[in-house]
């Protein structure tokens, strides 16, 4: 926690509130902030209602246009934040998302190689490039998008943020920025996901909202073929450990507190998710 909190306070961009939404946590993050002693940082205390609700809360508490988020534990490049907001200037997106290490492995979730763009069809390119190009630590979003979209889903324990993400897609456009920035510090969850490992996979939350979506009306910006692919590559799915989360608000920054790891979705739950 202390390295999260210091990694934002050496942004190279200095504009910002960090809301930090103590989820009912048992560790001394919330004691840290008060330390502190920053003005832009504001502690707000709650009983424990999962990572869902601490995140939503930050987002309504914002008061920026833009929200970026970062999960505890993780940490961001000092130019982080300034990449982001670099990349939505004037691009006509909702969103921008860089890519990420995973500390573990010291490898980037996207491969090197691909280059910055912009992203019409985030279920293609997730399909191409490993099915998790963007984390939670990785994102910064119009707040008014999110809160549009119903922010993320509370009682999930797994898969809430990809359901963000692509409830997110059909909304519009995002920016991918290809230097690594933020660092996703897997290896200190190691027990929670084999925990979450052990267990059956839930059918995905965005699976389960897919054909509502369609019958309601909802713009599909890519074939539905594409989307089940998604599914079938496991991008739907995803395991968290809650924690507390805090995010930011003046000027661009924002950060919420979680932990995720990985799982697969059987293709075989394909048939039951988009009629074709």
């Amino acid at each position: 926690m202390g390295d999260t909190l210091t990694c934002i306070l050496s942004q190279t961009v200095q504009d910002f509130e960090a809301i930090v939404v103590d989820d009912g946590s048992t560790d001394e993050g919330g004691a840290l902030v008060e330390t502190a002693r920053d003005p832009r940082f504001r502690l707000l205390r709650q009983a424990n209602l999962g990572v869902s609700a601490a995140r939503n809360r930050g987002i309504l508490e914002a008061q920026a246009e833009w929200v970026a988020l970062l999960d505890a534990d993780d940490l961001w490049l000092s130019t982080h934040l300034a990449d982001l907001v670099s990349a939505v200037q004037d691009a006509g997106v909702i969103g921008a998302f860089t890519n990420y290490i995973f500390e573990s492995r010291g490898l980037p979730a996207v491969e090197n190689g691909v280059p910055s763009q912009r992203v019409d069809d985030y279920f293609s390119f997730a399909l191409a490039n490993g099915g998790y190009p963007m984390h939670t630590s990785s994102v910064l979003f119009r707040r008014e998008q999110l809160i549009d979209c119903g922010l993320f889903a509370v009682g999930k324990s797994m898969g809430e943020d990809i359901d963000m993400w692509c409830r997110l897609a059909f909304h519009g456009s995002f920016q991918y920025v290809a230097r690594p920035s933020a660092t996703y510090r897997d290896a200190l969850d190691s027990s929670a996901v084999a925990r979450n490992l052990r267990r059956e996979a839930p059918f995905p939350v965005f699976a389960q909202r897919l054909p509502d979506m369609i019958s309601g009306g909802d713009r599909l910006v890519v074939p539905s073929a594409t989307v089940c692919k998604l599914l079938a590559a496991g991008a739907c799915a995803a395991t968290f450990r809650p924690r507390r989360a805090f995010s930011s608000r003046r000027g661009t920054a924002a950060a919420v507190h979680a932990s995720m790891g990985s799982q697969a979705v059987p293709e075989a739950t394909l048939e039951d998710i988009v009629t074709r």
